[in-house]
């Protein structure tokens, strides 16, 4: 499951976020991102597409104790039901997953695209959750992490596809998004660049 992924800023320049109105992005830079950690969404507003911050992780429900929900993969559950009408493109450039061995693999496009998203804002808090949808692991993550990968939106077609289906919809859209055809081979990234 991943829990960690870079974005580069600023994000206005990447093709895939084109006439996006930026409310907040975080300095230039390459930004390495964790549950809980604030990080730029797009989100539809009355405004259109708009770049928003965001704290990465929903609470979880008590029954599973204290940590972060931050990866979906079950859009039928009932906890997220009130959130699936809320889609969200989630810019990254490369994304984390760890093997057997809790070894580092980073995989990414050379691009920067989007992780499929929900996100939801809960009473009593300054700022929107968000949690990335994931899907059946595709090669080369497999290889890595057979479970689950983000779902990725690597062209404006699937991004919009996400982020303007209705709420019935929503669930449709994303049982049939697939993971990039093709990811990149790991990039291999020194540790102090990443954590």
């Amino acid at each position: 499951m991943c829990n960690l992924y870079t974005v580069r800023t600023p994000i206005g320049g990447a093709a895939l976020f084109k006439g996006v109105q930026w409310v907040w992005q975080p300095s230039d830079g390459l930004h390495s991102i964790r549950p809980t950690d604030s990080a730029p969404i797009i989100v539809v507003t009355d405004d259109g597409l708009t770049g928003i911050e965001a704290t990465w992780g929903f609470p979880s429900p008590p029954q599973y104790g204290p940590g972060p929900v931050y990866n979906t993969r079950n859009l039928g559950s009932a906890f997220w039901r009130p959130w699936i009408g809320q889609r969200a493109l989630v810019p990254v450039i490369a994304f984390c997953e760890h093997d057997a061995r809790k070894r580092k693999h980073w995989f990414g496009t050379g691009e920067t695209i989007a992780f499929a998203g929900i996100w939801g804002k809960l009473a009593g808090e300054p700022l929107p959750r968000f949690s990335i949808l994931t899907t059946e692991s595709a090669e080369p993550v497999a290889a890595v992490h057979p479970k689950a990968m983000p779902v990725l939106l690597e062209t404006a077609e699937r991004a919009a596809a996400w982020i303007k289906a209705g709420q019935f919809e929503a669930g449709r859209i994303a049982t049939g998004l697939s993971p990039v055809q093709a990811p990149a081979p790991p990039i291999n990234r020194q540790p102090d660049l990443f954590g």
